[in-house]
């Protein structure tokens, strides 16, 4: 029984952490648009999640544990027209401001709808910071987590050592550096939870997370809050997609071998990558069990050469012909080769149980193999 409650005790913890650590807050103030004074007694609701608040006596309000995402807000009060305000991004750990002003209304009068806007200046947060979007993730030119993070200045992948032996880039071989720092001083975490190598560090194959798995890519480097004790360089926040309350999915399938319409060294290297995502509820028109699954796979030789023309003529008299060119008996091969193979996919599935407005348990597989 005291393993049970152990257990049970460790679950809730691990939860709790896992919820606290994908949500944001949202405040502002609400004033009369034509007096332009604080109006208190506002309600103001996060539409479909059943959560709001109550502006004080400055007019002022908090809404907190608002999940990561986009959201719209409905800003209610008796003799006021309603306002609605879409488009409010929550970021991770972070108060989103939006502020509102109210047109007073006699009679009923028609709904007015706004749209919020991004601040250019966080004035919250005192460090680097770099968010990415799901749109952003799936649109950008980047095949992986990995590139996308080498889209963002300060961060360089090192290629130098990628001839390396195939199946250990976790330790050291490819590496991530971010202002100097070394491979081992970035902290890797997927919906709060640290990935990165215990024993080697690095971000390596091991934390190859497919981009149709991630809702928010969060990058800080600088400064940390005390939550992050281990990390130096980088914090890389990684929030997982959840599945919707209708179904979505897309497909994508990329090649470097058109046959003839591509150059040699393109066919030699024959990369195909195949990746997509469905995602809805578990039983059809239910709205609180949902699933979210994604996978990756791509295939490509390791390394494509380009070897020079002269070759080992066999059969040379006297090897004069060989002597002069240079060329030893070993120089068998011109022009483009491939050699070895790369073959990498991973599976992510998350699926989420909606307890209430305030609660939801989500449970999460992620599988990698290179």
């Amino acid at each position: 029984m005291k393993r049970f409650l152990t257990a049970a005790i460790l679950s809730l913890l691990c939860t709790l952490t896992g919820f606290a650590a994908t949500v944001g807050t949202i405040s502002g103030r609400v004033v009369d648009d034509a007096a332009g004074i604080p109006l208190p007694g506002v309600n103001v609701l996060v539409r479909g999640l059943g959560i709001g608040g109550v502006t004080d006596f400055e007019g002022d309000f908090y809404i907190e544990n608002v999940p990561v995402g986009i959201h719209t807000l409905e800003i209610r009060m008796i003799g006021y027209a309603p306002l609605v305000i879409e488009d409010v991004r929550v970021i991770m750990n972070q108060t989103t401001p939006v502020n509102a002003r109210l047109q007073e209304e006699i009679i009923q009068g028609q709904e007015v709808t706004v749209t919020a806007e991004r601040p250019m200046v966080e004035k919250d947060v005192t460090v680097k910071k770099m968010v990415r979007t799901t749109e952003e993730i799936q649109n950008l030119p980047a095949r992986d987590m990995t590139e996308m993070l080498t889209l963002q200045s300060g961060i360089i992948q090192i290629k130098s050592a990628e001839y390396g032996i195939p199946g250990f880039e976790d330790r050291g071989i490819e590496q991530i550096h971010v202002r100097g720092g070394r491979a081992g001083e970035i902290g890797y975490t997927i919906d709060g939870m640290y990935i990165e190598n215990p024993i080697y560090g690095g971000i390596g194959k091991g934390t190859r997370l497919n981009k149709y798995a991630v809702q928010e890519l969060e990058v800080q480097t600088g400064v940390f809050s005390a939550e992050y004790g281990d990390a130096m360089s980088s914090i890389v926040n990684n929030i997982t997609l959840t599945g919707s309350e209708e179904y979505h999915g897309n497909f994508t399938f990329e090649t470097s071998n058109l046959g003839p319409l591509s150059a040699e060294q393109d066919r030699l290297r024959d990369y195909r990558k195949l990746a997509g995502s469905l995602g809805g509820p578990v039983i059809p028109g239910g709205k609180r069990l949902t699933f979210h699954l994604s996978g990756d796979l791509t295939t490509s030789a390791y390394r494509v050469l380009k070897f020079d023309d002269e070759v080992f003529v066999e059969g040379d008299p006297g090897n004069d012909v060989n002597r002069a060119a240079g060329v030893n008996w070993l120089d068998r091969y011109a022009g483009w080769r491939s050699f070895g193979y790369d073959n990498t996919w991973d599976v992510f599935g998350k699926m989420q149980w909606k307890i209430d407005n305030y609660k939801s348990l989500a449970a999460s597989y992620w599988y990698v193999n290179s």
